[in-house]
């Protein structure tokens, strides 16, 4: 451990039960779940009942230790003013997510929501109008006509092809050579001992994207994925270049708090990293769905809030946009259904925001980024949000450059 750190011995109380993350709780009940999938997909169901397994004494665990810390950090004045923030503010976001958790075993899906709104943020119509602009764009980059919904609600929030934000290129059928998933662990292993970084990096079943575990020090790759070169390029940048470059860097700075995040750093780290693999595979899109699925779940649309057949249905026409494989669709839309409606029962009005940090973070880092703000020379010390005041404001009052 870095021994000119400011914050070693809180450091180590946090990670004592304090350090976790609500997704790696959120965890659904699969004998149920594929139950409904499959009543979904026979079009016998339009709102998928989601339930979950949640380890209840885990959680109210990580409160007790919480709750001991906030007292700990409240009575300490002997640490730096700006570590003593950077704690408080962490111990209140975990303590939400300790709220959210609770909700979710609950069935309080209005909390649910509420909750994930204050942790991570919720749809604003602006942003809205910026994502479907770029769907707008990359459907005429593609010469594809938009089907009746997405152009109702391109109409409704005003969105213009010139008022895209990302640089889409399209790669046509069979231009790239495909890399099997022990082909792209092979390209990021090369990358890690490049870097010195010694990591490992395997297939696994249970994972159902590329996963950075910062316990297990191991990058895992889903089994059957398959990624084009630069696709392969890009992970490199996102996974290795910003997720494991933050973290390690953390550990070096004056605030090891910084390895595992400040308080809402994911806006920051998602946007960061979606837009170095934008910049490298222009043909990947910076999280618009993920966006769009969340605003019309809470009613941004129209005030009324779609269901999950409706984002369902919106979300495959999204794919026919891509040029995606027919025999895929309902898969991949299925998947971004449960994604967003994560922690919920599954009904309208509901809505886990998480995923809205990548298109919205990578927005903030692009106008950093094109204004030439300062604050790009330091993206990579740690886990923090460059667009949030109050963060720059720790790393400025503790000299972390």
């Amino acid at each position: 451990m870095n021994n000119k750190a400011l914050d070693k011995e809180w450091f180590e109380i946090y990670k004592d039960g304090c350090a976790f993350d609500d997704i790696d709780y959120i965890k659904f009940d699969q004998k149920k779940l594929a139950k409904q999938k499959e009543l979904f997909l026979a079009g016998l169901i339009d709102e998928p009942t989601l339930e979950y397994d949640i380890d209840i004494q885990s959680i109210l665990y990580h409160k007790t230790k919480l709750l001991e810390f906030q007292e700990i950090v409240a009575t300490d004045n002997s640490a730096h003013p700006a570590v003593k923030k950077a704690y408080q503010m962490k111990i209140k976001d975990q303590l939400n997510k300790v709220s959210l958790l609770e909700s979710v075993v609950e069935r309080n899906d209005k909390t649910v929501t509420e909750t994930s709104k204050r942790i991570y943020g919720a749809p604003d119509r602006e942003v809205m109008r910026r994502a479907l602009s770029s769907v707008l764009y990359v459907a005429e980059k593609r010469g594809v006509t938009l089907g009746d919904k997405w152009c109702e609600l391109v109409d409704y929030f005003d969105a213009k092809t010139d008022g895209s934000d990302i640089d889409y290129y399209k790669i046509e059928d069979n231009q790239e050579k495909l890399l099997a998933a022990e082909q792209l662990v092979e390209v990021l292993k090369k990358a890690l001992l490049d870097r010195g970084i010694a990591w490992e990096v395997t297939t696994n079943s249970s994972v159902v994207a590329v996963t950075v575990s910062y316990r297990d020090k191991t990058i895992y790759i889903p089994e059957t994925r398959m990624v084009t070169e630069v696709l392969a390029e890009a992970l490199v940048n996102h996974e290795v270049g910003v997720h494991l470059a933050r973290h390690l860097n953390g550990f070096k700075s004056s605030l090891l708090l910084l390895s595992v995040g400040l308080n809402g750093y994911l806006n920051g780290e998602e946007g960061l990293a979606t837009y170095r693999q934008v910049q490298t595979d222009k043909s990947f899109l910076p999280g618009i769905t993920k966006y769009v699925l969340p605003a019309l779940m809470i009613g941004l649309h129209k005030n009324t809030p779609w269901t999950f057949r409706q984002i369902y249905d919106l979300t495959k026409e999204y794919y026919v946009l891509l040029g995606g494989s027919k025999n895929k669709l309902s898969e991949s839309a299925w998947k971004h259904g449960i994604v967003v409606f994560r922690g919920t029962s599954g009904k309208a009005g509901n809505v886990f925001t998480r995923s809205t940090a990548y298109f919205s973070g990578y927005l903030g880092i692009k106008e950093l980024i094109d204004k030439n703000d300062p604050e790009v020379e330091r993206f990579l010390v740690g886990k923090y949000d460059p667009t949030n005041q109050d963060h720059i404001d720790i790393l400025n009052q503790l000299d972390i450059r």
